[in-house]
């Protein structure tokens, strides 16, 4: 037995071809997809790219932003069709969102203007808080949905 979830199906489809337009667009070894990365990697990769690489990875992040809507819609979604204690703590839901939110812009400051030393010492440290906050909230997630499957209904 498996629960439709309205409006989930178009957020998803919008998810793979975002991801995959970005897996070709994108230059290798992006700062986004690194768990941590110190002050003087961010700079020193940022710095070594190509005027090509550069603006690919303008595009990259500009993609990024749209992505980081269609997956804080999808876990959106997810939660609020559950019977769950995490549904109640809905605005959870938003944190990985928000905190990719501030990797991507900075990122994109980096790109676009000459951003000061102290931006790029945050720059790790916020790219790690999202692997956290994302990990996390799926580990909750796949907690919730594993007991919503696993509970027995309650008899009228």
């Amino acid at each position: 037995m498996t629960m439709e979830i309205p409006y989930l199906r178009p957020f998803l489809v919008g998810m793979v071809v975002c991801n995959a337009v970005i897996l070709i667009v994108m230059p290798a070894q992006i700062l986004d997809l690194r768990i941590y990365y110190d002050a003087l990697q961010a700079k020193t990769y940022i710095l070594g790219l190509s005027d090509f690489e550069h603006t690919r990875y303008i595009l990259t992040e500009v993609l990024d932003l749209f992505f980081i809507f269609l997956y804080t819609s999808v876990f959106w979604l997810v939660v609020n069709s559950t019977e769950s204690k995490l549904k109640q703590r809905i605005h959870l839901v938003f944190v990985p969102g928000l905190i990719d939110l501030a990797e991507t812009l900075l990122i994109l400051m980096a790109l676009v203007v000459n951003i000061s030393d102290p931006i790029y010492e945050w720059l790790g440290r916020i790219t790690f808080a999202k692997w956290i906050s994302v990990g996390t909230f799926f580990c909750a997630l796949v907690i919730t949905l594993t007991q919503q499957r696993f509970k027995k209904p309650k008899a009228s």
